[in-house]
């Protein structure tokens, strides 16, 4: 195998697994070299294990595109059961059910909706390096920088929003493709104090 061309070498690394990528690694020194700073090869194992709604970017270093690439891995091997008696109970978001036995008790009585309870002013998009947070007036998008830098974080979005008399919260953030994410935020208002525009009216009840 050492005297393969390089070429033919990371073709054959290409198409195989995350798993078998890693244990080709350990075999040899040479092979260890070859894949250690290959990035086009964690790219385009990224690209075939993530599919088409992964976000990534070409700045990415090698071993960023590897940690990504054997992400998967590392959760599984954390999350084993274990000892523990019964699985972990589903969460249902962003919407939480009635039934939903992660249910605040104190929350129990007569409601309209129920949101879980981690909603948050800011919220951090999966991989780690964009911030979003939210105020009343403002919308932001922080880059935080790739993974060890010590730089202060950059703002690249400023939207606004203006809530007035509110503190909206990010509910949940669902990534949709290379360049967007969408957001569910929560506005919390008091009957007395809601919109116009929401058309809710004290109108007596009628039995029938």
């Amino acid at each position: 195998m050492e005297k393969l061309p390089i070429e033919l070498g990371i073709l054959i690394a290409k198409e195989l697994p995350t798993r078998d990528i890693c244990r080709l690694q350990q075999t040899c020194r040479a092979f260890y070299d070859l894949i250690e700073g290959d990035s086009v090869l964690w790219r385009e194992r990224l690209q075939r294990q993530c599919g088409a709604d992964v976000l990534w970017s070409s700045f990415f270093t090698t071993s960023e595109l590897r940690r990504a690439c054997t992400g998967t891995l590392r959760f599984k091997h954390r999350y084993r059961r274990g000892g523990h008696p019964t699985p972990p109970i589903a969460r249902l978001l962003p919407h939480q059910d009635e039934d939903d036995q992660l249910q605040n008790p104190r929350t129990q009585g007569p409601r309209l909706f129920s949101y879980r309870e981690e909603s948050n002013p800011f919220n951090l998009i999966p991989g780690g390096r964009f911030l979003i947070t939210v105020d009343k007036k403002w919308l932001r998008i922080w880059d935080l920088g790739p993974p060890g830098s010590l730089n202060e974080p950059c703002e690249i979005v400023l939207h606004e929003i203006n809530c007035v008399d509110t503190q909206p919260k990010i509910v949940d953030v669902a990534v949709a493709d290379t360049y967007r994410v969408h957001l569910l935020i929560r506005e919390d208002y008091d009957k007395c104090t809601l919109p116009q525009s929401f058309g809710i009216e004290d109108t007596p009840l009628l039995l029938t």
